[in-house]
């Protein structure tokens, strides 16, 4: 048989110990359980709750972008294929900008023609405009993107960025298709 505890008040002392440091064990626990939580709350939103939330965007917030970037002096990567230095979308979309859209922005930055000696007007970092095409009307802004630059074996720790700028555009979905199919071959005309 068990024996029987000497001490008929233990049960009692250690509820009693228990709740008179309880404040001082919740100052222990609160981190681990804030830290568990937070964590669970992550798994079930990126398991169950991401799905809703993009269902919910989409009847917020009807419009969609795309970005065109400034090719990089070295030959980047695509998520599928490797890109050559020499594409030229972002200088056709700026170009196209320059003329078309350049007369509604109230900022604007002049750079040296790579061809001559004139100069080239577009948009300056930060600006917005307007474009109609067709009945659509899309919004074109000018961006520097910072991203962090691969270390490529060198001990940096991701101290140094690199800079590259975008033109991003804005159009609302119910125009995908017409922006997709036409109006992007028209800015590259």
């Amino acid at each position: 048989m068990v024996a029987a505890s000497a001490d008929p008040g233990a049960p009692s002392r250690v509820r009693q110990w228990v709740l008179s440091n309880f404040a001082s064990s919740w100052f222990l626990l609160a981190p681990l359980l804030a830290a568990y939580v937070s964590r669970l709350f992550q798994t079930y939103f990126n398991l169950f709750l991401r799905r809703h939330a993009r269902r919910l965007l989409e009847v917020v917030d009807p419009y969609l972008f795309v970005d065109i970037y400034e090719c990089p002096a070295a030959e980047r990567y695509s998520h599928l294929q490797p890109v050559a230095a020499t594409d030229t979308t972002y200088e056709e979309v700026k170009a196209y900008l320059c003329g078309t859209c350049s007369k509604d922005a109230r900022e604007l930055r002049a750079e040296g023609a790579r061809h001559g000696n004139g100069l080239v007007i577009s948009m300056r970092d930060g600006q917005d405009v307007a474009d109609e095409y067709r009945g659509a009307t899309l919004w074109w802004s000018s961006l520097v993107v910072v991203e962090p630059q691969s270390s490529g074996g060198h001990a940096n720790n991701g101290n140094h960025h690199e800079h590259r700028r975008c033109q991003h555009l804005t159009f609302h979905k119910r125009h995908r298709r017409h922006v997709i199919d036409d109006y992007l071959s028209h800015v590259r005309q």
